[in-house]
């Protein structure tokens, strides 16, 4: 079933939801679009899902508790409000928003690969996730954050100094690459984001290499000790502070998302001429004489539509939002064509031609001159955070064409 199709579902359901508020009916509708299958299965298609996510296990106080969720949803508000950051920092006090504004989908990697692997030095502390590319997309950032709590400062300076240095296991207990390397104190407290990219698009081309990072921690006198004792929070400590990994995606540009809702040359609207002429004859002024009943609620403009994902019984897998205004083109596109309705030259010219003869061509149609995107934040089957932006999704304004 092809988008426009699913477009006019939506226009269904609003045209149903708008008799509601108006007439008072003793019986209930018939018949809901949101509760038909084929409307759900399309939405999903939509957000590229071949099915309904069901992760297990997770409540929503649950959800408020684990570290992962609790960044994407202020990584998610950040990017919906459309917040203003300065330096290139946000909320999160990361450079993540900026990478954020580029992306496509952000998934966030918050379960570890179990198992005892090997590891380069027993003081190591190691991390293991496993990174999933959506399909159609390349990884251009990613980015592994780490909580650290304060610990008990000794009254000697150099026992409170801690280098640690993050690594890249290409080969368990034997070659690790350096990501970097870092000064922290113990007083030091809060997330520490390292960028991983070049781990993470390595991990991401070739998965079998990924065996995760290692973490060493020195003091002063370059003694190793264990990145828990300095402070650092592991997955046996509280769940807010869980350590996880962040990656960003761009799609493709062959990718199935790019297509539009409409014809590309609706979202180029032409620049209506200020020299159109417009004939004078008998056809036109009795044209004129016909649409003069006409109010501003029937010309062609934009009009309300709601897409409630909780009516979709969905809440259990989005977070985020709960529904979104879509909105739909309606109206009439009768001559004469008003500067507010977005009108393109060819089709002042198709009004004159039906004017001549209507039997020739039809009236030019309402629709959308101009799209819009909107994020959707939600778990998938592996109970992964994805915070994914979809375009052309809200209609932004509407012209006759």
């Amino acid at each position: 079933m092809s988008l426009n199709v699913l477009f006019t579902f939506f226009c269904i359901f609003a045209a149903v939801s708008g008799r509601n508020t108006k007439t008072k009916w003793s019986k209930p509708n018939r018949y809901d679009p949101t509760e038909s299958p084929l409307f759900k299965q399309e939405i999903l298609k939509l957000m590229g899902l071949r099915q309904r996510p069901k992760p297990t296990g997770i409540s929503s106080h649950l959800r408020r508790l684990m570290s992962a969720p609790r960044y994407m949803i202020k990584l998610y508000n950040s990017i919906s409000q459309n917040q203003s950051f300065h330096d290139g920092f946000c909320c999160n006090n990361t450079i993540a928003d900026s990478r954020a504004l580029g992306a496509d989908t952000i998934m966030s990697y918050l379960h570890p690969v179990y198992g005892k692997g090997p590891k380069l030095s027993h003081n190591h502390a190691k991390f293991h996730f496993k990174i999933v590319s959506p399909v159609g997309e390349k990884i251009t950032a990613t980015e592994f954050r780490l909580y650290k709590a304060r610990t008990t400062p000794s009254k000697y300076w150099q026992n409170s100094t801690f280098v640690l240095r993050l690594y890249q296991i290409i080969y368990p207990a034997q070659v690790l690459d350096l990501i970097e390397r870092r000064v922290l104190r113990s007083w030091d407290v809060g997330w520490q984001a390292f960028d991983i990219s070049k781990a993470g698009k390595s991990w991401s081309e070739s998965p079998s290499n990924n065996y995760g990072l290692e973490l060493s921690v020195e003091n002063f006198y370059n003694h190793e000790v264990s990145p828990y004792k300095a402070g650092f929070v592991g997955f046996n400590g509280p769940q807010e502070f869980h350590p996880f990994i962040v990656s960003f995606f761009q799609r493709d540009s062959d990718d199935s998302y790019s297509r539009r809702f409409y014809p590309e040359f609706m979202k180029h609207k032409q620049g209506r001429s200020s020299r159109v002429t417009r004939s004078a004859n008998s056809k036109a002024g009795a044209n004129r004489k016909n649409n003069s009943h006409l109010s501003n609620k029937g010309i062609c403009q934009r009009r309300v539509l709601y897409v409630n994902f909780r009516k979709l019984q969905w809440q259990d897998w989005v977070i985020a939002p709960g529904g979104y205004s879509a909105f739909y083109c309606h109206g009439e596109c009768s001559f004469p064509l008003n500067s507010n309705m977005n009108a393109t030259n060819h089709a002042i010219v198709q009004t004159l031609v039906h004017l001549m003869n209507p039997k020739t061509v039809p009236k030019p149609c309402c629709a959308p001159t101009n799209l819009s995107s909107i994020s959707v934040l939600y778990y998938n089957d592996n109970k992964d955070v994805v915070l994914k932006k979809y375009p052309n999704m809200v209609v932004t304004s509407c012209g006759c064409h």
